[in-house]
């Protein structure tokens, strides 16, 4: 089955999500000093998260609801308590497609990311395949 929906519209209900999830499993406020990415994630994309979420954390949590009807893993930074990432799943894998940013690809899984907003900045750079700028 096919369901026509804004891509805009389901990132930024991610990251509402995202926020949500930091304030119930952490008592963490993601506040208007910091930002939010949200996005489906493509091959790439997928593998930035995996190799992020390798990393040491703080705090990590798994919730499967619903017998597969929405999963989420998220972790939190042990350095930066706004710091966190996390990747969601919905019905069982669900396949979106129509994003503008790429219109041919099918993804499973929303990801989002929040901190401030030169880190949001840095994660956006790195996901389009940017390198770091020299310091």
């Amino acid at each position: 089955m096919t369901i026509s929906f804004e891509p805009e519209k389901l990132k930024a209900l991610f990251g509402y999500i995202a926020k949500g999830l930091a304030w119930h499993h952490w008592g963490v406020r993601i506040g208007h000093d910091s930002a939010v990415w949200a996005g489906l994630l493509s091959g790439g994309g997928e593998t930035l998260f995996e190799h992020l979420f390798g990393h040491n954390c703080k705090e990590r949590v798994t919730a499967n609801l619903g017998d597969g009807t929405f999963r989420y893993q998220g972790a939190q930074s042990g350095e930066n308590p706004q710091m966190t990432i996390w990747r969601f799943s919905l019905y069982g894998g669900a396949l979106f497609s129509g994003d503008p940013e790429a219109p041919e690809e099918f993804n499973s899984v929303v990801g989002a990311v929040t901190g401030s907003a030169a880190l949001i900045d840095r994660f956006v750079r790195l996901a389009a395949g940017e390198s770091e700028p020299a310091t």
